[in-house]
């Protein structure tokens, strides 16, 4: 602070001394009220021209509100003016002074200036555990619709527990009422937890919004920016109407006719739209997903990308975009915006927008099942990454090192090359484990998925086990400090079907009393709240996760039936089957197999057809898939193992040749594949196969 410096002469002038000091700082703060002074003015200017030359400091402007006001006292009016239309700098306003001191830590948060432990937590925030600001009446947080409702909720069901408690202190005997009393207690228990978790949730929506409220902003992007902040997010998506903003982009596109001064103006008004849209993106992801506000987001990015190809803008754009499409399992359209992206940064990108692009190609082409090309781009994206991590060692250049490691380890796993497969996964939890203390929030979902391929890599149960536990415990843990992004739910949903299914293999119980049990039905109640808000998104994984529960009590829990479970997972993938089958038809084969084999057991007449059916999809799957690999060869063998299941020798004999021909055809075969490969020769020899061999 200015207000610090020593008061002694200096020659220069004191004005001097603070003039270099906020030209020398990372952060410089202006809170105006009734008064612009003229030297405040001065220390504005001087920090803004040092910014606009070097980026720095961040500056931070804000003004204080008389009570019942949304505007800016008059007297200020001017310069607040000259900031919004000048400048095009974005400004905060406050009245309640814990928003002020919510906002503030925000911004230093964001910029890593928080050397002391900064927590949200019961409405307050936190440093190093004391309270230092309340931010229940910050606007973001009154204002916001499901969180008022949660409170008031809370306080009638706070109401009727006591009214319910006195009750039964005057009729002690009556269980009833007790019942009804517990119920009730349990229900205030669980809305107290949620409104915990909305908060969290709304602190880092703020934080995600108030890192990108900086630079030269449009009119609309700073009313926007300070609706949303306000918790008002259907005025926010009013200022940024996407056909206000698409007309204007038109308007631009037609300067582009004219002189090469215009033509400049064009695309930085284009840049601004495309900017303007991605706001409204976060604004619309903010109020909450549901399948219309995905269908929205996807047509928004087909748009602004399209523009950002023809313009040659932010490539970065083109990457949230196939993030989004890979998360909504529309691999294909993903593929296709990624083609062409390879082409641009081919001819002309960064190495690291090289990087971006091929490892992301590489993970979408191993989804697609196409091998080559995704060990081809995941090799590059290997390299440049291990590079510019030798050559920087940057917290960027080390993520997309892990993140490459990662999907290298994905691909490999796929073909059982486990060796191979652990090599990658190690190295990528080496380096998520580094980059976890640096951030938490970023990177706890990665190393939980590192872990999961770690597990993955191992054949041992016990280890598979330990390292699926480890998966699960980082997300736990990060849970209990924040809300959880629907990505990284999914990702604790997984790593809990994970955890659960290594826990009952390894203690051998899945009853309803034990500890993966209640694990796994944790990763149930995920998945159901997940895919009904975004179906697109999560469907597969609320099948892959039913199955799971299915098949573990088939083997763990015998007193149960497992038939709702594999009977909805079997329903999603016959639906999804239809629709891709590279992406579902493997899976819905093993959902027709496990309901198969649960109906088998119990004598039901259905096991004969589904385990026809799973015999045909399997097969389906390996030719899909070329014919090719040790996945396509235990495809052929899964496949083979039915028909036998149901005594039609002569399509076994077919698909164990087809399963022997596969594996021997492998260059070099993987010791898991020359096991299969010695299986079904023992299987064949076994049931005299061999004289149906063409």
């Amino acid at each position: 602070m200015c207000e610090d410096l020593d008061d002694a002469i200096n020659l220069d002038g004191k004005q001097s001394l603070y003039d270099k000091e906020i030209e020398d700082s990372e952060l410089s703060v202006f809170i105006f009220y009734k008064k612009v002074g003229e030297y405040t003015e001065h220390e504005f200017n001087i920090a803004f021209s040092k910014f606009k030359a070097k980026s720095k400091p961040k500056i931070l402007t804000v003004f204080k509100l008389d009570p019942n006001s949304e505007d800016v006292p008059s007297s200020v009016s001017p310069f607040a003016k000259k900031l919004g239309e000048e400048l095009r700098h974005y400004y905060k306003t406050y009245v309640n002074v814990d928003s002020l001191k919510l906002w503030l830590i925000m911004q230093i948060k964001n910029m890593g200036l928080d050397k002391d432990l900064v927590e949200f937590e019961n409405g307050k925030v936190l440093i190093n555990g004391e309270a230092i600001a309340t931010y229940s009446n910050a606007p973001a947080f009154s204002n916001h619709t499901e969180l008022s409702e949660k409170k008031n909720r809370l306080n009638s069901i706070s109401e009727e527990c006591l009214r319910l408690k006195a009750e039964f202190v005057a009729n002690g005997d009556d269980i009833d009422l007790y019942v009804k009393y517990s119920t009730l207690s349990k229900q205030k228990t669980e809305l107290q937890q949620e409104i915990t978790e909305t908060e969290k949730k709304i602190c880092d929506q703020l934080l995600s919004i108030f890192k990108k409220a900086e630079g030269e902003l449009s009119t609309r992007q700073m009313l926007g920016y300070r609706y949303i902040d306000e918790g008002k997010y259907e005025e926010a998506l009013a200022v940024l109407d996407s056909d206000e903003i698409f007309a204007d982009v038109e308007k631009n596109e037609e300067l582009y006719a004219y002189g090469e001064e215009l033509l400049k103006n064009a695309k930085k008004g284009i840049e601004t739209n495309v900017s303007e849209i991605r706001q409204r993106i976060e604004a619309l992801t903010l109020r909450g997903m549901n399948q219309e506000t995905v269908e929205e987001i996807y047509s928004l990015y087909e748009k602004i990308v399209a523009l950002c190809e023809k313009y040659d803008l932010d490539k970065k754009i083109i990457i949230e975009f196939t993030n989004f499409l890979n998360e909504q399992k529309d691999y294909e359209k993903s593929y296709e915006v990624l083609k062409r992206a390879k082409e641009r940064v081919d001819k002309g990108g960064t190495f690291q927008e090289k990087s971006d692009v091929y490892s992301v190609l590489g993970y979408v082409a191993m989804r697609l099942n196409h091998p080559s090309e995704a060990i081809e781009n995941l090799t590059k994206a290997l390299k440049i990454d291990e590079g510019l991590t030798m050559i920087d060692g940057s917290v960027q250049s080390k993520n997309g090192f892990g993140v490459s490691c990662y999907n290298m380890s994905l691909m490999v796993a796929r073909d059982y090359n486990v060796a191979e497969a652990e090599k990658y996964a190690k190295k990528c939890v080496e380096i998520f484990e580094e980059l976890i203390a640096v951030n938490d929030k970023k990177y706890a979902y990665k190393l939980a998925l590192a872990y999961s391929q770690m597990a993955w890599s191992k054949t041992d149960a016990k280890d598979k086990f330990y390292w699926s536990e480890k998966s699960y415990e980082v997300l736990v843990e990060s849970r209990k400090k924040r809300e959880l992004t629907d990505k990284e739910l999914a990702v604790l949903a997984n790593s809990a079907v994970f955890c659960a299914s290594y826990g009952a293999q390894v203690t051998g119980d899945f009853s309803p009393e034990n500890k993966y049990r209640k694990i796994h039905e944790e990763a149930n109640g995920i998945v159901d709240d997940l895919a009904q808000r975004n179906p697109s998104a999560y469907d597969s994984q609320k099948a892959t996760t039913y199955k799971s529960m299915g098949r573990l009590i088939t083997e763990y829990s015998p007193n149960e039936s497992p038939e709702e479970y594999l009977k909805i997972a079997y329903q999603i993938l016959q639906r999804l089957a239809k629709t891709n089958k590279t992406l579902y038809l493997s899976h819905y084969a093993f959902a027709c197999m496990r309901l198969s084999q649960y109906y088998w057991k119990v004598g039901d007449n259905r096991a004969v057809a589904l385990t026809v059916e799973a015999a045909e999809k399997f097969e389906e799957h390996g030719d899909l898939r070329g014919g090719k690999g040790g996945s396509v060869g235990f495809a052929y063998y899964s496949s083979a193992g039915l028909y036998e299941q149901v005594e039609m020798f002569e399509e076994c004999a077919r698909l164990y040749q087809k399963c022997i021909k596969t594996y021997e055809a492998i260059p070099n075969p993987t010791k898991d594949e020359l096991t299969w490969l010695k299986y079904a020769n023992e299987n064949v020899d076994r049931l005299g196969l061999r004289k149906f061999f063409k």
